[in-house]
C-alpha cells in the first residue's frame, strides 16, 4: 500500500509541476494519472484467482479440510499439493495446474462439510503485492437480506388496544396454571402481545405455586318420576319390568334382576404419574461422516431402484485348503481371499453379462475385469479396486490386496485405485459370519458376499468344509440363468483350485 501511496504522491507533483503548461497538455497529464489507477491494481488492490472446493470423486459432495501443505506467501508451481481434502471415499491430495502465491486460505484446517464450488483459498500472480489482496466479488459472502416487515392497513387494531387477546399456547398453559389474571401482567412483546418471559418473571417475582386443580362431584341423575339421586346412590333392584309384546311372539315379562347378577360399575383409579428419572448418565451425539452419509444415501438409492437377484451355493473348500498349506511350506503366504478373487476373475471371464454396470442408456459390459474388494475403515467402508485381475495370479493378487487394503485403512488411496470396477466382492469370512447378502453398489450391477469356513458332515458321515457365497445382481442386466451360470462356473473354480495355476 505505501507503493501505491508513493505512486500517488509522484503523480501529484507532476502534475504540480505542469502547472505553467497549456491546457491540452495537463489534461493529457490527468488523463494519464487515472489510466494508471483506474486500469490496474495499484489503488483498487490485488485481485486474487480464487481456489475452490474441487470434485475429487463423482459421488462427492462436500469434504473435509484434512491439511494445509502451503502457508500464505508460499509460490506455487503447476503440481504443487496445496492440501489433504477427506471425500466421501478417502483422503485425496489436491494439486494445483497453476503458477503463483498462495494470498490467503480462506477455510484453515478441519473445516467440515465444505461445498463443491466453495472458495477455499486465493491465490494471485507471481511478483505482485500478495499481502494487499482483494478477495473477488463473486466470492464474497452473500448479503443476507432484511427482514420484511409487514405494515398492517388501517382498520387492524394494536393487540394493546384490542379486547380481544391473543396468548401463545406456552403463555396460555402458564396463565392456567398458576390461576393469572392476564390484565396484570406487563407485556414487552411487540404490538403489546404477553410473551413466556413476562409470565414467569410475573411467576418468580411474586413466588407463585401452581394451583391444584378440584375434581367435581359426581352428577345428580334426575329423571321424570322419581327423585333426583346421585349416581353413587341408586337402588339396586330394579322396579317391576313392564310386559313386553312382539308381534309373532308370546308376551314375556321382564324379571326383576337378582341384585347378585347386576354388574358393578368399575372405577377406574388413575395413578398419579411416576416422577421423571433423572439420570446422572451423560451422553453424546457421534457426528456421521462424510463417507457414511454417501453411503447410506447410495445404498439407500441402491435397494429402493434395483430389482434384486440372489442365487447362493456352498463351495467345498478342502483342496483348496491343502494347496493353501503346500504355498505356505515353499514360503508363499496366500489367504483364502486371493483364490475368492482368482476364481471370481475367472468366472467373469466366463459370464461376461456379470462383469458390467450401468449407464444411463443401459447395461454397458466391462472390457477389463476390475474387481472392488471392500475393506472396513474407520470412517466408513470404501473398495479398492483389484484392475486386470484375470491378467495376475495368485501372488500378484496378494501383493495388490495388501497394499491397496494398507494404504486404504491410512487414507492414501489415490482416486483411480477406488473409483470404478466391474465387479466387487465382499468377505466377512474373518468375522465367523456363515452367510449374508450383500447390497450393489451402483452403477455395478453385482455383488458376491462371502461367508466363513466351516466344518460340516456329509450324507456318508465323513467331514467337510464348505464356504457359503452369495450373489447380489440387478435383474435388469443379470437374468436368473447368467446368475445360476456364475455362481456355478465360480464354485468350479475354487473347488479345482489346481486349475487357477495354469
Amino acid at each position: 500500500m505505501a507503493a501505491k501511496v508513493l505512486n500517488f504522491s509522484y503523480f501529484a507533483r507532476k502534475l504540480a509541476i505542469t502547472s505553467h503548461l497549456s491546457i491540452n497538455k495537463r489534461c493529457n497529464v490527468l488523463h494519464n494519472v487515472f489510466k494508471y489507477f483506474g486500469t490496474s491494481d495499484r489503488l483498487l488492490g490485488v485481485t486474487g484467482i480464487p481456489i475452490k472446493m474441487p470434485a475429487l470423486s463423482p459421488t462427492m459432495q462436500e469434504g473435509t479440510i484434512v491439511k494445509w501443505y502451503k502457508k500464505e506467501g508460499d509460490a506455487i508451481s503447476p503440481g504443487d499439493v496445496l492440501c489433504d481434502i477427506q471425500t466421501d471415499k478417502a483422503v485425496v491430495s489436491m494439486e494445483t495446474e497453476e503458477e503463483g502465491v498462495l494470498a490467503k486460505i480462506m477455510m484453515q484446517e478441519d473445516s467440515k462439510d465444505i461445498k463443491i464450488g466453495t472458495l477455499i483459498a486465493v491465490m494471485v500472480e507471481e511478483g505482485t503485492d500478495w499481502t494487499d489482496l482483494e478477495i473477488p466479488s463473486s466470492e464474497s459472502a452473500p448479503q443476507v437480506e432484511a427482514p420484511v416487515t409487514v405494515t398492517g392497513t388501517s382498520n387492524q387494531s394494536d393487540f394493546s388496544n384490542s379486547s380481544i387477546r391473543v396468548f401463545l399456547p406456552s403463555v396460555r398453559s402458564l396463565l392456567d396454571i398458576y390461576s393469572i389474571d392476564a390484565s396484570h401482567l406487563s407485556p414487552s412483546g411487540p404490538n403489546g402481545r404477553l410473551l413466556k418471559g413476562d409470565v414467569l418473571k410475573h411467576i418468580k417475582d411474586n413466588n407463585l405455586k401452581p394451583v391444584p386443580v378440584s375434581i367435581p362431584d359426581a352428577p345428580t341423575l334426575t329423571v321424570s318420576g322419581m327423585d333426583s339421586v346421585g349416581l353413587t346412590e341408586m337402588p339396586v333392584l330394579m322396579p317391576d319390568a313392564p310386559t313386553l309384546t312382539v308381534s309373532g311372539m308370546d308376551s314375556v315379562g321382564l324379571t326383576e334382576m337378582p341384585s347378585s347378577s347386576i354388574p358393578k360399575p368399575i372405577v377406574q383409579t388413575r395413578k398419579p404419574l411416576a416422577p421423571a428419572i433423572e439420570s446422572d448418565d451423560e451422553y453424546s451425539d457421534i457426528p456421521v461422516s462424510a463417507m457414511r452419509k454417501v453411503i447410506a444415501k447410495r445404498l439407500t438409492e441402491s435397494k429402493s431402484s434395483i430389482p434384486y437377484l440372489y442365487a447362493s451355493a456352498n463351495c467345498q473348500m478342502d483342496k483348496l485348503i491343502k494347496l493353501r498349506k503346500q504355498f505356505k511350506k515353499n514360503g508363499v503366504h496366500l489367504s483364502v481371499n486371493d483364490f475368492i478373487i482368482k476364481a471370481a476373475s475367472i468366472a467373469l471371464q466366463t459370464v461376461p453379462e456379470v462383469n458390467s454396470v450401468w449407464s444411463n442408456n443401459g447395461p454397458r459390459p466391462s472390457p477389463t475385469v476390475d474387481i472392488s474388494i471392500a475393506v472396513a475403515i474407520d470412517n466408513g467402508l470404501i473398495t479398492p479396486i483389484v484392475h486386470g485381475a484375470n491378467n495376475l495370479n495368485l501372488e500378484e493378487i496378494s501383493e495388490r490386496v495388501k497394499s491397496l487394503a494398507g494404504r486404504a485403512r491410512e487414507g492414501k488411496l489415490k482416486t483411480d485405485e477406488f473409483q470404478g470396477g466391474s465387479f466387487c466382492i465382499s468377505n466377512l469370512g474373518m468375522y465367523g459370519i456363515t452367510e449374508f447378502t450383500a447390497i450393489i453398489n451402483p452403477p455395478q450391477t453385482a455383488i458376491m458376499a462371502v461367508g466363513t469356513s466351516r466344518l460340516t458332515i456329509r450324507h456318508d458321515k465323513t467331514p467337510q468344509t464348505i464356504m457359503t457365497v452369495t450373489l447380489s445382481a440387478d435383474n435388469r442386466v443379470i437374468d436368473e440363468t447368467k446368475a445360476f451360470e456364475f455362481i456355478e462356473q465360480f464354485k468350479l473354480n475354487l473347488e479345482s483350485p489346481s486349475k487357477m495355476l495354469l
